[in-house]
């Protein structure tokens, strides 16, 4: 058990023995929140609450196994406890006469905890022990009358003084304009960790490269860690070069490569006024319209004693079913009355249809078709595509050793961009072009340039071609890794990454989201505006010119075409009327 205060937490599990538990309650209810499965009730007491741990967290919990009649049953309750969970956070606490300790002490599912320690019932006093280093305890079980202090590996760092890297990225670490630090997942954590355990950190911000120079030699914040000028890196990928020179602690969050694009437009097009029918349908009614106006045509031409022949019978038979159509209501012969009705009510219900449909595609107009896939970009030659480089970044090794075709032919395309924040600005504002880069990078990017408002994401992504774990990294072998590795995995079993996340991206929102209304009459701005408006409104909007763009044109050309035949009509008439002149004015 811990015997300095602790968020830990107790978990009774078995028959509640009066005499042995009530000491243990005792004993722990000073320091740790409890809980007794067998009857579902919790006993909670006050808890020092580092970094405010919830009560129920995952970390450093002391499972008590009480008298069981069964082996089989003890060890079950061994291995629930111990499955997908943290080894190190855990210690087991068995209450079993000697005999029964030393039969299941090397059965697999005991075997493989850390942290153990045998009560022994059948003789008062004696503890059958067993820890994970030899710095607490024998690696042997052993007999002793008393519980030994208990292994707090984090102690290693307590009041010492340790250099300390931070990449210069906005995940990690945000600075103010005086190029001081200010928040960021990496920092808040450093910050914490030095106020808990009176660390003397020195913190080293910059950005500069992380792989290897020509001579196999490492680079940058990679080289001092090696070298041991410096003790942590705070943040850092987990890939496969590295760990030959580095011990790396468990995750602090998973990054990935991603493709960043900006929405698909929601443009009318022209052709809108053809979606309502699909081809099918339009063959069909050119079809008809052909066949109705043979029909008509011989329908005119009928030789009926009763009835007047009618002038212009191509002319008729091609307006009737037209009219019919566009629903207009020409003067229509005797003859061919009966004919009309039936061509009209088909033309009827046809009309309706269009009408009815054609609305919802100028109202909704289809979205443009974007890449969803590094596959479906490798195919886009039309896209621009940029990518986040810096020496040693993973985005540049999966690219130059990557023999996958869809990566190969994105490889040939691409264009390195070390300004990261250009990146970002061509694939926000540049119609058909992406940034292939970290979503940890760009999307803080993002929230601080790019931010019109909270609820309006102007990016969209891709699923990853790759992930990899980032985590806290230190010197191989370093004296302080299980240290800072206990109090990482501590970290991220109660969510303070995460929450340190969110934190710096609602601050870079809201700084953001100031600093770009100071300069609304900017093209950024008024590019932004614009997107928000397109994929954003709410208002009823009239149609505008682009709606009838088609209409409008069939209007102009036909005017046209009108003017020219009339002009043509003037100089023929004249000519008729004046030869002699004519023939005069060529000789």
């Amino acid at each position: 058990m811990k015997n300095e205060r602790t968020p830990c937490r107790a978990k009774f599990i078995g028959n509640l023995e009066p005499d042995f538990t009530k000491i243990l309650i005792q004993q722990m209810s000073k320091y740790i929140t409890l809980e007794t499965q067998s009857t579902g009730e919790m006993i909670q007491a006050q808890v020092y609450n580092i970094f405010g741990a919830p009560f129920h967290s995952s970390f450093c919990v002391n499972i008590v196994i009480l008298t069981t009649n069964s082996i089989e049953a003890f060890l079950e309750s061994v291995m629930k406890e111990s499955s997908n969970r943290r080894l190190e956070m855990l210690h087991f606490i068995f209450l079993e006469d000697q005999s029964f300790l030393q039969r299941i002490w090397h059965e697999k599912p005991i075997k493989r905890l850390k942290f153990k320690t045998g009560i022994v019932t059948d003789s008062n006093g004696l503890i059958l022990t067993q820890r994970e280093t030899a710095i607490a305890d024998s690696q042997t079980p052993s007999i002793q009358s008393h519980l030994p202090e208990s292994c707090r590996k984090w102690n290693s760092i307590r009041n010492q003084p340790l250099s300390i890297a931070i990449f210069k990225m906005l995940t990690y670490v945000l600075v103010n304009s005086e190029d001081k630090p200010v928040m960021g997942m990496a920092y808040n954590f450093i910050q914490a960790v030095s106020k808990l355990y009176n660390v003397s950190a020195s913190i080293d911000i910059s950005l500069n490269k992380f792989g290897k120079s020509k001579n196999g030699s490492w680079e940058g914040f990679t080289g001092e860690v090696v070298s041991g000028r410096k003790d942590i890196i705070a943040g850092i990928g987990g890939l496969p070069p590295r760990f030959e020179v580095l011990d790396f602690t468990s995750p602090i969050f998973f990054a990935s490569i991603r493709t960043f694009l900006s929405r698909p437009r929601i443009r009318v097009k022209w052709q809108a006024i053809l979606y309502p029918f699909d081809s099918t349908v339009w063959l069909m009614i050119l079809i008809f319209f052909i066949l109705s106006v043979s029909l008509f045509y011989i329908h005119l031409n009928l030789k009926r004693s009763n009835d007047t022949e009618p002038p212009d019978k191509i002319y008729l038979a091609i307006i009737i079913p037209f009219s019919a159509l566009i629903q207009a209501s020409p003067g229509i012969p005797h003859r061919a009355r009966f004919f009309t009705v039936i061509t009209i009510f088909y033309a009827l219900i046809v009309g309706q249809f269009y009408c009815s449909n054609l609305i919802s595609f100028l109202t909704f107009p289809e979205p443009e078709v974007i890449p969803r896939s590094f596959e479906d970009l490798s195919n886009r030659n039309d896209y621009t595509i940029y990518i986040m480089s810096l020496g040693g970044l993973s985005t540049d090794t999966f690219f130059n050793e990557t023999k996958i075709k869809t990566y190969v032919k994105i490889r040939e395309r691409m264009i390195k961009q070390k300004d990261f924040l250009k990146c970002a600005e061509f694939a926000v504002l540049s119609p058909k072009t992406v940034c292939i880069g970290y979503p940890e990078l760009l999307v803080p990017m993002i929230a601080m340039n790019f931010t019109l408002h909270s609820a309006f994401n102007p990016l969209r992504t891709t699923p990853p071609c790759l992930s990899f774990p980032v985590n806290i990294v230190l010197q191989k072998n370093s004296k302080h890794f299980e240290s800072v590795n206990s109090i990482v995995g501590w970290a991220i079993d109660t969510g303070h990454f995460t929450k340190w996340w969110h934190m710096t991206l609602d601050y870079l929102k809201t700084t953001g989201s100031k600093w770009l209304k100071h300069r609304r009459n900017g093209k950024t701005f008024q590019k932004l505006r614009k997107l928000s408006e397109e994929f954003q409104h709410h208002d009823t909007k009239p149609f505008g010119v682009k709606h009838f763009v088609l209409c409008f044109s069939s209007v102009l050309v036909g005017e046209v075409l009108a003017s020219i035949i009339w002009f043509c009509e003037i100089i023929v008439s004249y000519l008729k009327d004046h030869p002699l002149k004519f023939l005069l004015c060529g000789v």
